[in-house]
């Protein structure tokens, strides 16, 4: 890398020059110690990378040890931020935290807890993790990282995850490393968010408006993925349950069956008792039991029903609509209607014969017009 390359590709101002070029001779001392340090640190990290993907609740791992041309650009960013900060050959291992970067992704958000807890319990922390959170995230969620002893920061930009500083010594000197947890969904969006408006255009309101709407949608589809998850996971304890229940039952009605025997001495009464529990008996299906309205979203789907939404959006914005009010004794008759036109939308024998008896018709001047 050359001086000139690395002015042209990341100082973008001349106030920007003038700080490298105060600081330059300390740059070049780091950017020499750094290329050494860069092999002890690539077998740092793998080790790490490796550790972490024997936790199961890990979907997929990324990790880069950062590039020279980053190091450095980031260093004079932090001192153009705060001059106060002077970072030298001495130090700047200590105060760039993130020298060696991995990122462990999980699929749903409640996998968090079981991917924080194996790296609690394997590596000594520099620090109290970093729980990253939106504005507008509920109580329930921020009170969630404190009972894991997490620190919580708002992010402006609606970043979301949980950072480490863990501490390692494979050697006789002690690296730190950044492991930042988040979900795939966190991870696109932070990708996206990285590469269209980072460093140079974070202040772009109309990107920052952009990117707000994905991390929406990102949030959106983690909660939506979470309630997949439980719903199914809630579908297959109500089915073990309700298979409990039954057998239950079959256990009970073999039980009284024997007893009665024991019991009655009359045959005939025997057989009249056991047909009354056999029709106890749950009956086996062969097939199981079609949705509540099987064919309803080919209905929805339909030309017939997207002509009937837009001749009624035709009309309800034409100036001869006017609302209508209904008393309590019309709502009370539309909702019976409702539940009627549902059961017939469940049944076609039952739509069948309900146009038979109401057939539909056009209205005269309709008539008229075919």
């Amino acid at each position: 890398m050359t001086r000139e390359k690395f002015y042209r590709d990341y100082l973008k101002n001349q106030e920007d020059c003038i700080l490298a070029d105060r600081h330059w001779a300390e740059l070049e001392a780091i950017l020499e110690d750094y290329t050494k340090l860069k092999a002890r640190l690539e077998i740092t990290g793998q080790t790490i990378v490796n550790a972490l993907l024997t936790c199961s609740s890990i979907h997929s791992i990324n990790y880069r040890i950062k590039n020279e041309e980053h190091l450095l650009e980031k260093i004079l960013r932090r001192m153009k931020n705060n001059p106060e900060e002077n970072i030298t050959l001495k130090n700047y291992r200590e105060k760039i935290t993130d020298l060696i970067g991995v990122r462990a992704l999980h699929i749903f958000k409640e996998d968090w807890t079981e991917i924080h807890e194996f790296i609690i319990s394997g590596w000594k922390q520099a620090e109290k993790p970093t729980a990253y959170v939106r504005y507008g995230d509920s109580d329930m969620i921020l009170q969630y990282y404190r009972d894991n002893d997490c620190s919580i920061q708002e992010h402006k930009f609606g970043y979301r995850s949980v950072h480490y500083q863990l501490l390692t010594s494979p050697g006789a000197e002690t690296y730190q490393v950044e492991v930042q947890v988040r979900t795939l969904f966190e991870e696109a969006w932070g990708e996206i968010d990285h590469r269209v408006r980072y460093p140079y255009t974070m202040n772009n309101e109309r990107m920052l408006r952009l990117s707000s709407i994905l991390n929406r949608l990102s949030g959106n589809a983690d909660e939506l993925a979470s309630f997949m998850r439980y719903s199914k996971q809630r579908s297959e304890q109500l089915e073990q349950d309700h298979m409990r229940e039954l057998e239950e039952k079959n256990r009970i009605i073999e039980s009284l069956k024997s007893r009665i025997e024991e019991l009655v001495s009359d045959e005939k009464v025997i057989n009249e008792l056991n047909l009354e529990l056999d029709s106890l008996s749950p009956v086996q299906e062969e097939n199981p039991p079609q949705e509540e309205f099987p064919w309803l979203d080919s209905l929805v789907e339909s030309k017939f029903f997207n002509g009937l939404q837009s001749q009624l959006n035709h009309f309800m914005n034409s100036p001869d609509f006017e609302p209508i009010e209904l008393s309590e004794e019309d709502w009370e008759i539309l909702q019976k209607s409702q539940k009627e036109l549902l059961r017939a939308l469940s049944n076609p024998d039952r739509m069948e014969k309900l146009l038979k008896n109401a057939p539909l018709a056009l209205p005269e001047e309709s008539k008229a017009l075919d």
